[in-house]
């Protein structure tokens, strides 16, 4: 999310081919960083007698919303906002959502409780 409205704007500023696939190159990077955990989150999710109806259906859904919808909604909100730097602010958008999505899973559940115990269990030995 940090790099995103550099990246676009670099490629906005001066749309130059070396420009789009130096911050394709970029955007490759964390894509990657993303991609490798995504799968072992989504399977950790559900238990393993529903995994692969509720992985289908998440994934499927999000990708539906976020993905397929990306188009219009983009379209939409450049004519409706007149920049050209939208499709930043989208994905800025969308990223938030996934945070905030993974904040209440049950294994962002079980870190903040580890976090808390860890720093219950420091307070206490001081």
């Amino acid at each position: 999310m940090v790099c995103v409205y550099p990246l676009y704007h670099f490629v906005v500023t001066n749309p130059t081919p070396l420009h789009l696939f130096a911050a394709q190159m970029v955007a490759t990077v964390f894509l990657a960083a993303m991609s490798g955990s995504h799968p072992g989150m989504l399977a950790t999710l559900f238990p393993v007698r529903s995994r692969s109806a509720g992985v289908a259906l998440s994934y499927n859904i999000a990708v539906t919303l976020f993905g397929g919808m990306a188009p219009l909604t983009i379209t939409f909100l450049t004519k409706l906002s007149g920049s050209s730097l939208t499709p930043a602010f989208y994905l800025i958008f969308a990223g938030f959502v996934s945070l905030a999505l993974v904040y209440f899973t049950r294994s962002g559940r079980e870190r903040r409780h580890s976090l808390i115990n860890h720093e219950h269990i420091a307070c206490s030995s001081l």
